[in-house]
């Protein structure tokens, strides 16, 4: 069992604590952030302790670190933080939830969560997360400090460069290559090569001109 202080108060902190807790592999000691962002010092009965002084609370020889907060400026600020933690002397832990098979790589600070489908072959970059529901299809490379939202589906042997957002719901095809610092976004659907710094973007569905209680009449669904 592996003693942790998590980086984090917010969503992503709690999502990343409900997980560690709930298989008991590694056992939470408490939570840090910036001073700037410091807003109580204890949340579940655990302490909460500013990140310039949070080696006199959870010595580097004792505790490892992992960083969960989210997306901001395209991971960008979970990178940055997880080099302090690493000058600091920290080791950064990663979480892999059920649903992956052998043979996947991850690096450090990775938290790929319960319930997706990562297959044989597939490795994981520092700092990367991938949500419930995705599927990383066989000998896909991943990069370090990506985003993977729910329901995204990367076809087998593609590679999803650095710095990169897959949406809810987004595909990328078999054997595709995905450039650094790429935002896809929701539903969007890749099939050819992307060269870094790519925005996609799926049209929102249209609204229907009947509003709810006439379309039910219409249709005979009430």
């Amino acid at each position: 069992m592996t003693d942790l202080v998590i980086f984090g108060d917010g969503m992503v902190a709690d999502i990343v604590a409900g997980c560690i807790r709930r298989h008991g592999r590694d056992r939470i000691l408490g939570f840090t952030v910036h001073r700037e962002h410091l807003r109580r010092d204890s949340r579940d009965g655990l302490p909460v302790v500013a990140f310039d002084e949070v080696e006199r609370h959870f010595p580097q020889d004792q505790t490892q670190m992992l960083v969960a907060v989210g997306y901001q400026d395209m991971n960008i600020f979970r990178a940055a933080t997880c080099a302090q933690a690493r000058e600091k002397g920290y080791r950064l832990a990663s979480y892999v939830g059920g649903g992956t098979y052998d043979g996947v790589g991850v690096g450090e600070n990775v938290f790929v969560m319960d319930g997706n489908s990562l297959q044989p072959g597939v490795t994981v970059g520092d700092g990367s997360f991938v949500f419930s529901g995705a599927v990383v299809g066989h000998h896909t490379t991943v990069g370090a400090w990506c985003w993977i939202t729910s329901g995204s589906v990367v076809g087998g042997a593609s590679s999803i460069g650095d710095y990169c957002f897959l949406g809810l719901g987004c595909t990328v095809g078999h054997r595709v290559a995905v450039g650094a610092n790429c935002f896809l976004g929701a539903g969007a659907r890749v099939t050819r090569d992307a060269a870094p710094n790519g925005v996609y973007l799926e049209q929102d569905t249209e609204r229907f001109r009947l509003d709810t209680s006439r379309f039910l009449r219409i249709t005979k669904l009430s």
